[in-house]
């Protein structure tokens, strides 16, 4: 009987399928899950395909989706492990062929908080304003970068610009265990009247570790025009009347991740190229590639403002640095925001109210 019935099936009955299409698998930026994509087999076995058996690294871990779509995730898995699936068609006979095999390998680490954005190898999470960043599973060592608030411009009689807030790095080990609260410092306030200088940027903390905000533009000091505002150092503000500008590095103090200094008023030597009626140019401050691949910079200082009129006003440090105010003119600007760029300085002639740019934090790490 059982001969009568393989050779009628020979004859034209219902038999097994063949392999499906070529499956792909794409491994999810955001979950620890894995996307498989195939298409139905071009051999139905002379039957109605009705659902697929999926294998995991050999293991069935779907006996019949029951469905003739051709789609399926798979979630719940392990951080940065490989998995390898191959897929077969379901027809009335039975499951037939298993096609290719095909592999992906989960992301290394699930992580929630900020702006979270990919390039290349990289995730990074963002956070222009105070928030938590938490690890939900698998491990890693992330890069980080911290930026307090910069310094508040200085005030009239060709004010020096504000310092930028301190621009540090580091790197982190990273596992379920870390929970991050993390604060951005907030730029300094513009001078309040024409005899005090700019306020300092307030600190940025991530987790324990504290950053600086940059120093605020001085107020008028006689003829000699105004200093300009410190950079930031590793948990110090920077000081209101340091007289240092300069490039990223040589703000206020020596430590290597110190950002520009404000530019000086219009003497000269009170900041980065302050000679006669011209003010000094804030410092650079620190170039880094975490947060798009490319460099960006952060927390330069503030241009210095001009104590004579129509003379020429400070440019504001790469890293978001306000440019100071020309003469008696109001064209000075503040501090970029989330930035860490110190405030531009005022002229001789307008009290021009310039705040120093928010910090921010950065973190990046291998998907």
């Amino acid at each position: 009987m059982s001969f009568l019935l393989s050779a009628v099936a020979g004859q034209g009955g219902v038999k097994i399928p063949g392999a499906p299409g070529t499956l792909s698998v794409t491994r999810s930026t955001t979950a620890l899950s894995v996307a498989l994509s195939w298409s139905a087999p071009s051999d139905t076995g002379g039957g109605t395909i009705s659902g697929y058996a999926i294998k995991r690294d050999g293991s069935v871990i779907v006996a019949d989706t029951s469905s003739t779509g051709t789609t399926y995730t798979d979630t719940g898995l392990a951080a940065g492990t490989a998995y390898a699936y191959t897929v077969a068609a379901i027809n009335e006979a039975g499951t037939g062929t298993y096609g290719n095999s095909a592999s992906a390998t989960t992301i290394a680490l699930l992580a929630t908080g900020g702006t979270i954005t990919t390039h290349g190898a990289y995730k990074v999470h963002t956070f222009t304003s105070s928030g938590t960043f938490s690890v939900t599973g698998g491990s890693a060592t992330a890069a980080y970068l911290i930026v307090s608030g910069g310094g508040g411009g200085g005030t009239s009689g060709g004010g020096g610009g504000g310092g930028g807030g301190q621009a540090f790095t580091g790197t982190q080990a990273l596992s379920p265990t870390v929970n991050w609260a993390i604060t951005i410092g907030a730029g300094g306030a513009a001078p309040s009247d024409a005899v005090n200088g700019g306020a300092g940027g307030s600190s940025s903390f991530f987790s324990a570790t504290a950053v600086g905000g940059g120093g605020g533009g001085s107020e008028a000091v006689g003829t000699n025009g105004a200093c300009g505002g410190g950079g930031g150092v590793p948990n110090h503000n920077g000081g209101g009347t340091t007289r240092s500008g300069g490039t990223g590095g040589n703000g206020y103090g020596s430590n290597p991740n110190s950002a520009g200094g404000g530019g000086g008023g219009y003497a000269p030597d009170n900041g980065a190229n302050g000679t006669g009626s011209g003010a000094g140019d804030g410092g650079d401050g620190l170039g880094n590639d975490y947060r798009t691949g490319s460099t960006v910079y952060y927390a330069g200082g503030g241009g210095g403002g001009s104590g004579v009129s129509g003379g020429s006003a400070g440019s504001g440090g790469s890293g978001g640095g306000g440019t100071g105010a020309q003469g008696n003119a109001v064209d000075g600007t503040n501090g970029t925001a989330n930035s860490g760029g110190g405030g531009g300085g005022s002229s001789n002639y307008v009290l021009d109210l310039y705040t120093g740019g928010s910090g921010v934090a950065v973190i990046r790490y291998t998907i």
